[in-house]
C-alpha cells in the first residue's frame, strides 16, 4: 500500500544556477514547443535530458510536446477565426488526427453562416448543414484549421474565392447576444446650496435624473424620469416609458409606449403608441446614433447649465468658468431644438437654442430606411392638445448616388406631406432638397402652405474639413409644423407670435495639422412678426508640445435682448517636472459689459489609476474676486463630484453623484453611470477582488469578483480586457481578453476562467533514492497547471490549493507514475508581500 506524507515548509534550499536554468528550460519547452517543432523532420532526443540519471532509468515520453497542437482531446471553449476574422466564441470538441494533432469538429452550418460558399464546394454536395466537419484540408484544397492552444483560438484558412463578399464588420445576427435578465437604474444626482452675502438669503436646488430598465430575453423595458427641487417646490417628470424589441429580419425595432420619431423627414415629435423603425446600427459600416455636442461659455465658477427639449429638462450640471462642452446628453427626441440656459453664480441668465439632426439624408444604394408610427401626441410643451397622430416615412438609396425620400403625417386636424431628393456630388459633397405641404384645420378655417429645405454637406478626408449648410424657407405664412399647428388649434387663432419665416445654419470644422483645429457654428432664425434670433460661435484649440491653448467667441442675439458677446481664453501648462500629473491653468472671459474675469489655478490627477481629478483656482474680476476648489472621483461603483466657490457677493457649494445599480442572475452590482440604452458588459471573475478592467477608468471587480463595463457598442465585437498588472501571483488565467457581441441595451456576460492557488517550488524525491525523470509532468488537480519536472526532482507549480496530492507521470504504465501529498504553510498576510511570494516545500513521491 502506498504511503502519503503531508509536507511542511522546508528550509530554503540552495539551488545551483544549473537547477534554476533547468526549471526555466522546462517551462519554455511547453511555451515554445510550436517553435521547436517547425518541421516534422526535426527531432530532439529526449534521452539527452537524462545524462546525469542512473543507468537503466526509463526514458520519459515527451512525444506529446514534440508537435504543436498535440494536447489532450476534448471540449474547449475557443474563439474561431476564419481568414483572421473572428466569428465568435464556441464550445468545440477536438479530436486527434493521424498526426497526433487536435482537429476541431465544426458543423457545416457554422461555415455557411461565416460566408463560405458551401454550395460551390463539391465535397459538400450531399452534406447536410448539421453535419460535423473534420479534416478540412482534405475537403477544400488550400484550406486548413490550426488550434492555438495557448490562446484558445482556432485559426481557419479558406481560399478567398470560396468566401462571400461580406463586409469585414458584418456580424451574423445569430451571433448577437440578448444578454442576461436584469433590472437596473442609472442615476445622476446634482445639487447646490447658494448663499447671497448682500441680502443674506440662502437658496438650494437639486436635480435627479433616473434611467431605469428591465431586460427579459430580447425585450427591453425603459423608463426616463427626472426630479427637481428648488424654492418653487418639488417636481417629478415621467419623460417616457416604453417597451422595445429588436427584429433582426427587417433590420429594425418594435417600440411600444412613449418614444419620439426620427428627424430625417419631419421634425421629431414625441408620441405614445406603437412604432416600427429601421435600425441602421444593425447594418455593416454604419455609424452609431447621433447625439449633439453643446458648447458655451460660463462667466463665473459653478455656473448652472440646463438643457430643455419639448418642455422637459433633459440635462442639468454645474460647470467651472470658461468654455464648456456637453457631450453626454440624452435628448428626449431624435432631433429638433434644444433650449440651453446658463445661470451664473450671481443669478444672471443667458439663453440660446441649438438644433440638431440637420444632416443630409443620403442612403446607400438599395438600402431602405423606414418608420411607421401610430399613437397620441405626447409632450410637455404646454399645449392642451394631445391628438391621435400617424406617421410613415421612407428613405431609399438609388443608383448613381441618389436618394429619394418622403413621408406623411396625419392627425385629426393636421396633415403634412413631404417629398425630397438627395444627390451625391462626388468630390463636391452631397446635397438634398425637399418640399413639404401642410394643412391645418380649425373650426371653420383651413390654413395651408409650403416649406422648402436645402441641405449641403462636404467632408474632405485628406484635410479633415467638415462643412454643413442648411436653409429652411417658409414662404407661406399659413404653413405650420405639427407642433406650431397645435398652438393655433388650442388658441383658435390665425397665427403664432413666433411663427418662423426662414432659418439659415452653417457649421464648419478644420484641423490645422500641428497647429490645432478651428470650428465655426452659426444660425439666423427669422420670424414673421418678431425680431430674428442670431447665434455665432467660433473656437480654436491647439497643442504646443504638452501645452494646450483654446480660444472661444460667442455672439447671441434673441428677440427681446441686446447682443450678448463672450470671449474666453484657456491655457494649460504641464508641471510634470515639479509635480507628476499636474498642470497650471489660466483662463480669461469677457462679456458685452466689458466685465473681464481671470482665473489661475492648479489642476491634476491623483491615485494609482488617475481617477481623482482636482482643481484649486483663484479668480479676479468685476465683483467676482474669489476662489474655488473642486474634485471629481471616478470609482468603480459611482462618480462623485464636489465644488466649492466663493466670491465677494456669494458662495456656492455644489455636489453630485452619478452611477448605476444592476440586479442580475449573479446578484447585485454597482456601476459607473450608464449611457442611454447602450449595451453593458458584466465581467465575472468569481471571488477575485480589485482586478482592473482596461475598458474604462476606475473600473474594478468588487468583493465578489464582478464589474460592469458601461456603454459598449451594439451589434459589434467588443473586446473586454483585464489589466494583467492587477492580477495576483496566485491567479492563472487562460486569456485576458473576452469578446462579446451584444444587442442594443443588452447586459452581456464576459466570463473569465481564472484558476486560483499558490505558486509552489517543490523538490520531489522517490524511495530508494530513485530520481524522477527530467521531463515528467506534475499536476495537483483541476485548478493547478501541468508542469515539467526539472533535474533533481525540482518542479514549479502554479495554482496550488492549501493541501492536496501531486500526481507525477513519465509514462502510461503503473510503475511510471507516483503521488505525493502536500500541505502548504500559512502565507504572509501582507498583500504586497503575498503577491510576489512563493512557497518552497519538499515531498516524497510514492
Amino acid at each position: 500500500m502506498s504511503k502519503f506524507f503531508y509536507l511542511k515548509a522546508a528550509k530554503r534550499p540552495k539551488y545551483s544556477w544549473s537547477k534554476i536554468a533547468c526549471i526555466t528550460c522546462a517551462e519554455l519547452l511547453i511555451i515554445l514547443n510550436p517553435t521547436l517543432a517547425l518541421s516534422a523532420e526535426k527531432y530532439y532526443d529526449a534521452s539527452a535530458l537524462e545524462l546525469d540519471g542512473p543507468e537503466g532509468e526509463q526514458q520519459v515520453d515527451l512525444s506529446r510536446f514534440n508537435t504543436p497542437g498535440k494536447q489532450l482531446p476534448g471540449i474547449y471553449h475557443v474563439e474561431i477565426y476564419i481568414n483572421e476574422q473572428s466569428i465568435g466564441q464556441h464550445e468545440i470538441n477536438f479530436v486527434e488526427n493521424e498526426k497526433g494533432e487536435l482537429e476541431p469538429e465544426i458543423p457545416l452550418s457554422q461555415y455557411r453562416k461565416a460566408g463560405v460558399k458551401i454550395d460551390e464546394i463539391p465535397a459538400f454536395a450531399d452534406t447536410k448543414d448539421d453535419s460535423i466537419i473534420v479534416d478540412l484540408d482534405k475537403k477544400i484544397e488550400g484550406a486548413y484549421a490550426k488550434f492555438n492552444f495557448k490562446q484558445q483560438r482556432v485559426m481557419i484558412n479558406i481560399p478567398q474565392i470560396l468566401m462571400k463578399n461580406i463586409p469585414s464588420d458584418y456580424i451574423d445576427p445569430e451571433q448577437w447576444s440578448q444578454g442576461l435578465t436584469t433590472v437596473f437604474t442609472s442615476y445622476d444626482f446634482s445639487g447646490a446650496q447658494t448663499h447671497d452675502k448682500n441680502i443674506g438669503s440662502e437658496e438650494g436646488d437639486q436635480y435627479l435624473n433616473l434611467r431605469n430598465g428591465v431586460n427579459l430575453g430580447a425585450w427591453r423595458l425603459r423608463n426616463y424620469t427626472t426630479w427637481s427641487h428648488n424654492s418653487s417646490g418639488d417636481k417629478w417628470n415621467n419623460i417616457n416609458t416604453y417597451l422595445q424589441k429588436d427584429i433582426a429580419k427587417i433590420k429594425g425595432k418594435l417600440t411600444l409606449g412613449d418614444d419620439s420619431t426620427q428627424s430625417d423627414v419631419f421634425d421629431s415629435l414625441a408620441f405614445r403608441g406603437v412604432e416600427i423603425a429601421s435600425e441602421d446600427r444593425m447594418m455593416s459600416s454604419r455609424e452609431s446614433g447621433f447625439a449633439p455636442v453643446i458648447r458655451g461659455i460660463a462667466n463665473t465658477a459653478n455656473a448652472q447649465v440646463t438643457v430643455s427639449q419639448g418642455g422637459y429638462v433633459v440635462y442639468q450640471a454645474y460647470v467651472p468658468a470658461g468654455p464648456f462642452e456637453i457631450t453626454d446628453l440624452f435628448p428626449s427626441t431624435g432631433g429638433g431644438d434644444l433650449d440651453v440656459t446658463v445661470k451664473e453664480a450671481d443669478g444672471s441668465e443667458r439663453k440660446f437654442t441649438q438644433s440638431f439632426g440637420s444632416v443630409p439624408v443620403m442612403q446607400r444604394e438599395g438600402h431602405l430606411k423606414y418608420e411607421v408610427m401610430a399613437g397620441k401626441y405626447n409632450n410637455d410643451s404646454g399645449s392642451s392638445q394631445d391628438p391621435n397622430v400617424a406617421l410613415i416615412t421612407g428613405l431609399y438609396g438609388l443608383p448613381h448616388d441618389m436618394t429619394v425620400y418622403g413621408g406623411i403625417t396625419n392627425s385629426e386636424k393636421y396633415t403634412a406631406q413631404q417629398l425630397g431628393y438627395g444627390l451625391g456630388l462626388g468630390s463636391f459633397g452631397s446635397v438634398s432638397v425637399d418640399a413639404t405641404h401642410s394643412e391645418t384645420r380649425t373650426d371653420g378655417k383651413v390654413f395651408s402652405g409650403e416649406s422648402y429645405r436645402l441641405k449641403y454637406a462636404k467632408s474632405l478626408n485628406s484635410t479633415g474639413t467638415q462643412i454643413n449648410l442648411s436653409a429652411i424657407l417658409f414662404p407661406d405664412k399659413d404653413y405650420y409644423s405639427f407642433e406650431d399647428a397645435l398652438d393655433i388649434i388650442s388658441n383658435d387663432s390665425n397665427s403664432s407670435s413666433d411663427q418662423k419665416h426662414n432659418r439659415y445654419e452653417v457649421s464648419f470644422s478644420q484641423p490645422l495639422k500641428d497647429y490645432g483645429s478651428i470650428s465655426v457654428y452659426a444660425y439666423r432664425q427669422n420670424y414673421w412678426d418678431q425680431e430674428p434670433d442670431n447665434y455665432f460661435s467660433v473656437s480654436y484649440s491647439g497643442s504646443y508640445g504638452a501645452t494646450t491653448l483654446s480660444i472661444n467667441y460667442n455672439y447671441t442675439q434673441s428677440e427681446n435682448g441686446k447682443p450678448d458677446k463672450q470671449l474666453a481664453l484657456n491655457l494649460q501648462v504641464p508641471l510634470e517636472s515639479l509635480l507628476p500629473q499636474t498642470w497650471a491653468t489660466y483662463s480669461m472671459t469677457s462679456d458685452s459689459s466689458n466685465h473681464i474675469t481671470q482665473t489661475a489655478g492648479i489642476n491634476g490627477t491623483l491615485l494609482e489609476d488617475n481617477n481623482l481629478n482636482y482643481g484649486i483656482n483663484s479668480t479676479v474680476g468685476n465683483d467676482s474676486d474669489g476662489g474655488s476648489i473642486n474634485a471629481v472621483y471616478k470609482g468603480a461603483s459611482a462618480e462623485l463630484t464636489s465644488n466649492y466657490s466663493e466670491s465677494l457677493s456669494n458662495r456656492r457649494l455644489s455636489y453630485g453623484i452619478r452611477g448605476a445599480i444592476l440586479a442580475h442572475p449573479y446578484g447585485v452590482t454597482l456601476s459607473q453611470p450608464l449611457s442611454s440604452d447602450a449595451p453593458i458588459a458584466l465581467v465575472r471573475i468569481p471571488d477575485q477582488e480589485n482586478i482592473s478592467i482596461t475598458n474604462g477608468v476606475g473600473i474594478k471587480t468588487d468583493s465578489r469578483g464582478y464589474a460592469v463595463v458601461p456603454n459598449i457598442q451594439p451589434y459589434r465585437v467588443n473586446a473586454i480586457g483585464l489589466d494583467t498588472d492587477s492580477l495576483g501571483s496566485n491567479l492563472e488565467i487562460a486569456t485576458t481578453m473576452n469578446n462579446v457581441i451584444p444587442t442594443d441595451g443588452a447586459l452581456v456576460l464576459a466570463d473569465f476562467n481564472v484558476r486560483t492557488g499558490e505558486r509552489v517550488l517543490m523538490t520531489l524525491s522517490r524511495p530508494d533514492n530513485h530520481e524522477i525523470p527530467f521531463g515528467a509532468t506534475a499536476t495537483a488537480g483541476e485548478n493547478s497547471s501541468n508542469s515539467i519536472v526539472a533535474d533533481n526532482g525540482l518542479v514549479y507549480l502554479i495554482g496550488m490549493p492549501k493541501k492536496g496530492i501531486v500526481t507525477v507521470k513519465w509514462g502510461d504504465e503503473e510503475d511510471e507514475q507516483c503521488k505525493a501529498a502536500f500541505e502548504l504553510p500559512d502565507l504572509p498576510k501582507d498583500s504586497k508581500v503575498k503577491k510576489f511570494s512563493m512557497v518552497e516545500v519538499n515531498g516524497l513521491c510514492v
